[in-house]
């Protein structure tokens, strides 16, 4: 279940993982003064590269999921996706107001002139219905023929930490991860290249802890990646690609 963490809890904590906290709450590195404002940008830059972990650890979004709704055009192919979106997970598409989707499936650059010519290319069960993302948008093929309901599933951008008072979801102790991080960069802007070992070796602990956490969420169905000619399938859905 996650859980919420506050910024001003997360700066305490990189003052005492670095070992040079003070009573008054204000942390001297050396010569060198870390106010609030640089810890945080420091815990900031460290999220990306613990969410990315946790996303590259689960398939399908089992910890980071969001919808985004479209209402599509006809001829019109290219719609804007959600302004936080980060990376894809699936497409669906419901036509005629159905209930019942149908899988929107990825195509590449070579594919994108296929359906020219074609007698029908319509959105129906059974055709061949993709799309392609293209910057902060999502382009479809066929073109919709008139105003069919798409979902798009995705990761949402890495969370942000304001002030203090903000706070950030976490599982299981999963932060201490950035934590650590955070503190390898204030400690190696002040030299403390000692430090900096230590703290990359409980750091790594806690990277691998999460990769073999996040996977075994459902315990009764644990994911399994596995490689087949560089294309990554996920046990756990016949149909998906791995993440």
């Amino acid at each position: 279940m996650p859980y919420p963490v506050s910024c001003g809890d997360l700066v305490r904590r990189v003052r005492q993982r670095t070992g040079l906290e003070t009573t008054s709450g204000t942390i001297t590195f050396g010569p060198q003064a870390f106010p609030d404002a640089e810890v945080i940008d420091a815990l900031n830059v460290s999220i990306t590269d613990w969410y990315d972990l946790v996303l590259g650890s689960t398939f399908a979004g089992q910890f980071a999921r969001a919808p985004w709704n479209i209402t599509t055009t006809q001829g019109v192919s290219v719609y804007p996706n959600a302004p936080n979106f980060y990376r894809a997970i699936s497409v669906d598409g419901y036509l005629n107001g159905s209930q019942t989707p149908i899988n929107v499936d990825p195509y590449q650059e070579p594919q994108r002139n296929v359906w020219a010519g074609l007698l029908f290319t319509g959105w129906a069960y059974g055709a061949a219905v993709m799309y392609m993302l293209q910057g902060q948008n999502i382009s479809f093929r066929p073109f919709p023929q008139g105003s069919i309901t798409v979902t798009v599933n995705y990761f949402p951008t890495p969370p942000v930490l304001g002030d203090t008072e903000s706070t950030i979801d976490s599982v299981a102790g999963w932060e201490e991860y950035f934590v650590l991080d955070a503190g390898i960069k204030l400690a190696l802007k002040d030299g403390q290249y000692d430090l900096v070992q230590l703290l990359q070796g409980l750091k790594e602990e806690q990277k691998q802890r999460i990769l073999a956490a996040a996977p075994n969420r459902d315990q009764g169905a644990p994911e399994r990646i596995t490689v087949t000619r560089g294309i990554e399938w996920s046990d756990s859905d016949d149909y998906g690609w791995g993440l």
